[in-house]
């Protein structure tokens, strides 16, 4: 799981010709990043690799539900003339989300002497690693969306050209609710991680691969509530209507979010969440699950790592 300090480092297998102390510690600080993007990398292939058989499927149901999304033949072709961009974006995504948290928990725990982390602080380092991924995100975002469903070439294309007529900053611009709703999604899947798998292993007796799986869905619960307010506000800006005089019922996503606990208290922000809950789950479960089996793999094949928690630091012997 999270790794510890630079002190605990333990060599899988036998050491590489070229190791050093100077190399060690540029692998520790660049394999989480590895593992991360290697893991977003994986994550969206799976939903590629399934798309074929959804939309030819023979079921007429599954068909026609897929085709509301994919119309015609020929977006069925762009989207896969688009993958690799995709693709891309959201290996250098989940790079940076799971890596940076990785580095920052570790910094953290040298802090702490050691000790594990805190909620309080496991929460504030996915707070800042899920607002530096979700900044650096957004353009991306835009320019997915802004593309979707048409025979734009390339996500980086549009991109180039946004930025070349209309400055740089440009490329975040109309993307706050994103941001906002994509931090509040990343602090809610980074945080309880950790803390769900120790609970799971010490205090449950659970296997490692259980372990992972009731953490991740403790992850992907907390993700969706965090974040459900956000979109919530944001669907409600995007479908008002101005009334009879041309004055829209809300000045500010601030003012709709005020209006709704004004009128119903914080539950009318998760009015549909069930919903919702069932979807975000599933998703962050088989990230995790593959960003922790990546890591196992590296260390499978002699890569130097750090030990995991000292609790579980004999795991698997």
């Amino acid at each position: 799981m999270m790794e510890s300090g630079y002190s605990d480092v333990v060599i899988v297998g036998e050491k590489p010709s070229n190791y050093s102390p100077k190399n060690k510690n540029i692998w520790a600080d660049v394999k989480p990043f590895v593992s991360g993007g290697l893991a977003g990398l994986l994550w969206k292939s799976l939903g590629y690799s399934f798309l074929p058989f959804w939309y030819h499927s023979k079921d007429p149901k599954i068909a026609a539900e897929i085709k509301k999304h994919i119309p015609s033949d020929e977006v069925y072709k762009v989207i896969f003339k688009r993958m690799p961009g995709v693709l891309l974006y959201q290996a250098s995504y989940h790079s940076l989300l799971l890596g940076s948290f990785e580095i920052l928990t570790r910094k953290v725990e040298a802090a702490n002497n050691g000790m594990t982390l805190t909620l309080f602080q496991e929460a504030c380092c996915g707070l800042t690693s899920g607002a530096i991924a979700s900044y650096f995100s957004t353009p991306f975002y835009l320019a997915f969306m802004s593309t979707k469903g048409t025979t734009y070439p390339s996500i980086f294309q549009h991109l180039y050209h946004k930025a070349a007529n209309e400055g740089v900053l440009a490329l975040w611009k109309g993307g706050r609710p994103y941001a906002y709703s994509l931090t509040a999604w990343n602090m809610g899947m980074l945080a309880p991680y950790n803390p769900s798998y120790i609970y799971f292993r010490e205090s449950r007796g659970l296997s490692e691969t259980r372990a992972i799986i009731g953490a991740s869905a403790v992850s992907g619960f907390f993700a969706s509530a965090c974040c459900y307010p956000f979109l919530c506000v944001d669907t409600i800006m995007k479908n008002m209507k101005p009334d009879a005089n041309g004055k829209y019922p809300y000045s500010s996503s601030l003012n709709c979010a005020h209006k709704i606990f004004k009128s119903g208290g914080s539950l009318a922000f998760f009015t549909g969440f069930p919903k919702f809950a069932l979807k975000g789950p599933p998703r962050v479960m088989v990230l995790w699950y593959l960003f922790e089996k990546i890591r196992k793999h590296e260390e499978s094949i002699g890569m130097f790592h750090h030990k995991e928690r000292e609790i579980f630091s004999s795991e698997g012997k």
